[in-house]
């Protein structure tokens, strides 16, 4: 289960699920339910705080190589390897902002480009002795802005600078093949970002200093995955583990490992209780029969923070788990019957679809066939059947922002193709939310 932050428009409502326990979705997820497995276990361990003490490890270590700078802390800003161009030498190029010109600094470097003060001033290209380069812009002797640099290993970043370190959004092309395409801070990767491997496995998801810290998903080329909480590179709170053979856990990690309770569920048949002690599993009877006493105590709490989220189940599987995507955009068109608002947010792995025939502003409307599609995956839709409904509340149109709720008890897989259904095979989506920013088309329409 999970706590969402709602917005203060939106009723604050609490659910009896599998519980999550959350910051925002901008920073992190933070799950109380390790609690519950420290107390049946007598461990010592809270999962719902990150261990800065422990060895950082990823799934693919390969992935930690990063683009290192020198670094020193002065009474301003830290220290990187561009400082010493903000030394104007007296032999410098006089200030000339249309040509280029090159001048060879004493430790060995070559600056090519534009000057201003005897220091590197709009666009240039600088050349390390171990073989590393940057080209890009400059202000005052330093990388501001867009620009490129690449390592004597040969990993390449492209992208935002400021103050001569990695700001804003860029791609870091690394020298075994993996991209890492996101957001940084003072040089490192810090806020959403994703990490693509050549294999296929991909990683989406929250970092912070470098490492994979907060909400995210991996998904491996082999069809495993995980969905969750991390923390210093690895799982640790609440997170879904799903095996390529459809078998999941559904519960708490520590450091990587499962520990504490969750909800094993196997390729067909129920969903059991299970417990964990750092990776391996507690048979105990009794130990089980408290935990799935104590489940009710340990209620979820859901908060929702922007994009579109929401839980899902499904009754053949029994599998369920929490859907979220940060973007979700709105678009108006105008129709016979009136004006027609659509919600759509898509990724790699994920599709909503909404359609309201006729808007009239905020209210609760009743979707029918055809006018609901949802992909858990990216790829397979789900919708609504013939005489099926969905509920969808618009609680604020603001013109730059439309917000709401939306429920349905009943979708099964469709084509999406002929949105024709294919089987009987019910998924409820249980209180789902959703904060709508205009789309480019509805941005240039209404500006």
């Amino acid at each position: 289960m999970w706590i969402l932050t709602i917005d203060p428009r939106l009723p604050k409502r609490y659910f009896s699920w599998l519980g999550f326990m959350s910051r925002t979705l901008h920073g992190s997820f933070l799950f109380s339910f390790a609690l519950l497995g420290s107390a049946l276990l007598s461990v010592s361990q809270d999962a719902s705080a990150a261990d800065s003490a422990s060895n950082k490890q990823s799934a693919e270590t390969s992935s930690r190589q990063t683009i290192k700078s020198e670094v020193g802390v002065t009474t301003q800003r830290v220290a990187t390897q561009f400082d010493f161009l903000q030394q104007a030498p007296a032999d410098a190029p006089a200030d000339i902002r249309l040509e280029d010109r090159l001048y060879q600094y004493p430790n060995g470097a070559e600056y090519n480009g534009t000057w201003q003060n005897g220091r590197p001033e709009g666009d240039g290209k600088v050349q390390f002795p171990d073989g590393s380069s940057f080209k890009g812009h400059f202000s005052a002797g330093l990388p501001e802005g867009e620009g490129a640099f690449t390592d004597r290993s040969g990993n390449t970043f492209s992208g935002q600078w400021h103050l001569g370190r990695q700001q804003g959004v860029g791609n870091l092309r690394y020298s075994n093949g993996n991209i890492y395409q996101g957001e940084w801070l003072d040089g490192k990767r810090s806020g959403f970002g994703r990490l693509i491997y050549p294999s296929g496995t991909r990683f989406e998801g929250q970092w912070r200093d470098d490492a994979r810290n907060g909400w995210g998903t991996l998904h491996y080329q082999t069809g495993e995955s995980y969905v969750g909480m991390y923390a210093n590179d690895r799982p640790h709170g609440y997170g879904i583990e799903t095996r390529a053979d459809g078998i999941s856990y559904a519960g708490t990690f520590s450091r990587g490992k499962r520990h504490g309770v969750g909800d094993c569920t196997p390729p067909s048949g129920p969903t059991v209780t299970c417990v964990f002690r750092q990776g391996e599993p507690i048979l105990d009877p009794a130990v089980i029969a408290r935990a799935e006493q104590a489940k009710g105590r340990f209620a979820p709490k859901f908060q929702f923070d922007g994009g579109v989220a929401f839980l899902w189940q499904s009754d053949r599987t029994q599998g369920k788990g929490l859907q979220q995507e940060r973007e979700i955009v709105y678009s108006r068109r105008d129709s016979m019957i009136g004006t027609e608002l659509k919600l759509d947010a898509q990724s790699s792995r994920f599709q909503f679809h909404a359609r309201i025939p006729a808007y009239k502003g905020p209210g609760e409307y009743s979707l029918s066939r055809g006018e609901l599609l949802i992909s858990l995956d990216g790829t397979n839709f789900l919708g609504l059947p013939k005489a099926g409904h969905a509920k969808l509340e618009v609680v604020s149109d603001r013109g730059k922002l439309i917000e709401g709720r939306f429920t349905a008890s009943h979708m099964v897989p469709v084509d999406s193709s002929t949105s024709k259904q294919k089987a009987e095979d019910r998924t409820s989506i249980q209180e789902g939310y959703f904060r709508a920013s205009p789309s480019e088309i509805e941005q240039f329409r209404n500006p």
